[in-house]
């Protein structure tokens, strides 16, 4: 009993002894946790900050018959982050979508609800676009679509629609031949597609309303099988000018046809924006040198600018092709967008404010519609000189 004792009296100094070790130890163990010094905090702290990025969301046909007009979007959108001085806060989320209904509303879905995006390009084709309109609605984010037609249905205050409608260029063509070169007599020969179509009615409803004659009217094949005869009657009406909304290498064939008759040279020729290219220039030059300003056509960029080299140059050297006027439209829009949703964040609709507040400034229209908002380059009108592109006005 007198050992039991013995052994209990030394425990009670001992722990006397440790007791206030034990508390002093505790009492900063929990200073360090809650004054964020702890070990564990440190090596934290010490990491290298995550790097939040602001995404691009893309919706596109990159594969099946649609496939060229996704990746001509993708290569514009491409040059445009790569050359932007904001560019490195963006990256590229990208959907690859077909033609059927779901795929494309599942497709719009997962991007808005997986990377929650600045802003959505695409998609293009006007059946994608009127299938995806109600949820752009819906979620809320900028949708930058790029149509051909003015008249197209689908609607939302966040779709944004960049283009240079065919409505205007056949509205400045008409306007300048008509009101200030004063000519009276129209022919429109125009190729068997549905653009040259719809360019054909557009001309020819417009320019009546201004007053003008249209003498003649004709369709060819794409192959120009049959253009001999729309020239015959050409040349047996003798319009003051022809419009044909082609592509450059056949509009430019059948000018060269037109001319060949030496007794037939006091004509102008008018065209879509296709024609803005050096191709153009190059295989129509010959034949219109000399006819000062006898082929005019008009569009947002003059081939051979220092904004179009620019591009041209750094197109060349990521993708070792060249660039078309298409690609170039979606460099355009991409870089003013990323230029304008810096610090935007969660609200989205200060974007399409921030496009709102291009109207009057720059080199861009800007509307807004019961369909959404319109954007559109102001036109230039070029012609044709020592085979060269120049700007009229």
């Amino acid at each position: 009993m007198l050992i039991v004792n013995y052994f209990l009296e030394k425990i009670n100094v001992l722990f006397s002894h440790i007791m206030p070790i034990l508390k002093y130890l505790i009492l900063n163990f929990l200073i360090l946790i809650f004054s964020g010094n702890f070990v564990g905090s440190q090596e934290v702290d010490n990491e290298d900050p995550i790097e939040i990025k602001n995404i691009i969301g893309c919706i596109l046909p990159l594969s099946g018959e649609n496939a060229l007009l996704g990746e001509r979007v993708m290569r514009g959108v491409e040059i445009a982050v790569s050359t932007s001085d904001h560019g490195d806060d963006y990256e590229l989320f990208v959907k690859n979508i077909g033609n059927n209904k779901l795929d494309v509303i599942n497709s719009y879905k997962e991007l808005v609800v997986n990377s929650r995006p600045s802003f959505i390009l695409g998609p293009v084709r006007t059946q994608a676009v009127q299938i995806v309109s109600n949820l752009v609605t819906k979620h809320r984010v900028p949708t930058i679509t790029f149509p051909v037609f003015r008249d197209s249905s689908e609607s939302s205050p966040y779709l944004v629609k960049f283009y240079y409608p065919i409505d205007d260029q056949i509205k400045y063509l008409a306007d300048y031949s008509i009101k200030t070169l004063k000519l009276k007599r129209f022919a429109v020969i125009y190729p068997k597609t549905k653009l040259g179509d719809r360019f054909k009615d557009k001309f020819v409803e417009y320019s009546k309303r201004q007053g003008a004659r249209i003498v003649h009217v004709g369709a060819y094949n794409t192959d120009l099988s049959d253009i001999d005869v729309e020239i015959s009657w050409i040349k047996s009406f003798k319009p003051d000018a022809i419009l044909i909304p082609d592509y450059p290498s056949r509009s430019a064939k059948i000018i060269k046809k037109i001319l060949s008759d030496k007794t037939y040279l006091n004509v102008l020729f008018m065209g879509p924006n296709t024609w803005n290219s050096n191709a153009f220039a190059k295989l129509a030059g010959d034949d219109i040198d000399g006819l000062l300003h006898k082929a005019i056509f008009t569009d947002y960029l003059l081939i051979g600018s220092t904004k179009w080299n620019e591009f041209y140059i750094n197109y060349k050297k990521t993708f070792n092709d060249e660039p078309g006027l298409f690609e170039y439209q979606v460099y355009e829009i991409v870089k003013k967008l990323i230029s304008l949703s810096q610090n935007v964040g969660k609200k989205k609709y200060k974007l399409i404010t921030n496009l709102m507040n291009l109207k009057g400034k720059g080199e861009f229209n800007v509307s807004k519609t019961k369909y959404g908002l319109e954007i559109y380059p102001k036109p230039h009108l070029i012609s044709l000189e020592d085979r060269k592109l120049i700007k009229l006005q």
